[in-house]
């Protein structure tokens, strides 16, 4: 699921096959994903923590985690 805009689509990496599969692009809204971030901040959310990309956001990835 993206960790963005909540879609599931046909660009995410599936299945076993899929674990390979570090980054991918969203078909839907373009975001760009490192596999582990997203799935991170997947369940962060489910877990009703707000996340957010900002500067000033406590929950938010940091450089070298985005970069790697």
């Amino acid at each position: 699921v993206c960790s963005c805009c909540g879609a599931k689509p046909d660009s995410s990496p599936k299945g076993r096959a899929g674990l390979g599969i570090r980054h991918w692009i969203c078909s839907e809204c373009g975001a760009e994903h490192d596999r582990d971030i997203n799935a991170a901040l997947n369940i962060l959310a489910a877990g009703g923590i707000p996340v957010s990309m900002e500067e000033s956001s406590p929950f938010r990835a940091s450089e070298d985690v985005k970069n790697n």
